[in-house]
């Protein structure tokens, strides 16, 4: 096997197989790579342009969006073997509008190069990552290797439970609770549909309450709760001890849910559990240690509602 990968390599070199008996030498499996250069998402259309990947293992080559433009893939015949595909510099992602296309900022967050196999007859899915303002979107194609694009931003709801006033010691327990909801994505998030909980207790949420980008809403059991709430409630109770869990679903889709335990985070009364300013995703505030006891004063008690939260010391 590895004389005949040496022949085949020195048959290539000499242009072709006329030389050691090159005619001889059995073809190798082969197997097909195809990038995705658009696709898109209802509206949030993108292309890929003035892409270069660089392909290295069993063979080398480069491969651009530019041979054809108009083309939605790109694609190649390989040898068996493993390899690496790098998207190299000067890339641009853009959106695709009725009136042209426009150029969105846009950066990698996935590992560039990425590695991947060829097996004659097998399908290899690769993901290069892109962050950006815009809409979320997978570029995929069809392909016995096939590399996604995918887009971070507008598909993927990034609202989250980001405050929870369980024990106030101003006011009553039925009168000082209250809960907080931060819209950490870059576009307006409708709430109508959408149902709070808090184990089996449930507040379903009506429609007209939204929250912008960087925005909060606060959702209070009690009518002067000692800042203006957004949304009065009743339902929903929050225990003072034991463990509960709070769930965000929006059409039948969960969008957040947090497990709040006295016994890995903060309960003093009077204190709000705040949401560390550093840790505002979906997956961070999973972690008992991102959540901290409020340090600015309202109401006589302490808490942020409806603003930001200061990040918990280390």
């Amino acid at each position: 096997m590895i004389l005949t990968s040496i022949l085949r390599r020195f048959c290539n070199a000499a242009g072709g197989f006329a030389l050691l008996g090159c005619s001889d030498l059995p073809p190798p499996p082969i197997g097909q790579l195809q990038l995705g250069l658009a696709s898109g998402i209802g509206d949030a259309q993108f292309r890929l342009t003035h892409a270069s990947f660089a392909i290295d293992g069993a063979a080398r080559l480069t491969l651009s969006s530019e041979e054809d433009p108009a083309s939605d893939t790109l694609q190649r015949a390989l040898p068996a073997g493993q390899y690496s595909v790098a998207l190299l510099d000067g890339w641009q992602l853009e959106r695709v509008g009725s009136s042209g296309n426009v150029a969105v900022a846009a950066q990698l967050s996935s590992e560039n190069p990425l590695g991947f196999s060829i097996a004659a007859g097998a399908l290899t899915t690769l993901t290069f990552q892109f962050q950006t303002s815009g809409s979320s979107v997978s570029l995929e194609s069809d392909g016995q290797v096939r590399v996604a694009i995918e887009v971070d931003g507008m598909s993927a709801p990034h609202v989250i439970l980001s405050e929870v006033m369980k024990n106030p010691e101003a006011l009553p327990d039925a009168e000082g609770e209250w809960l907080e909801l931060h819209n950490a994505g870059s576009q307006p998030f409708e709430l109508g549909g959408c149902t709070l909980t808090r184990d089996t207790q449930e507040l379903p949420l009506e429609a007209g309450s939204s929250i912008e980008p960087g925005g909060y809403l606060t959702f209070s059991n009690g009518e002067t709760p000692g800042f203006a709430a957004d949304v009065s409630y009743r339902g929903i109770t929050l225990p003072n001890t034991g463990a509960f869990v709070l769930t965000l679903v929006c059409e039948g889709q969960l969008i957040d849910e947090v497990r709040l335990d006295p016994a890995t985070a903060p309960n003093r009364a009077g204190r709000s559990l705040s949401l560390s300013a550093a840790a505002l995703d979906d997956a961070s505030n999973d972690l008992p240690a991102h959540w901290c006891e409020a340090v600015s004063a309202y109401n006589g008690d302490f808490g942020t509602p409806g603003s930001a939260n200061p990040s918990c010391a280390p």
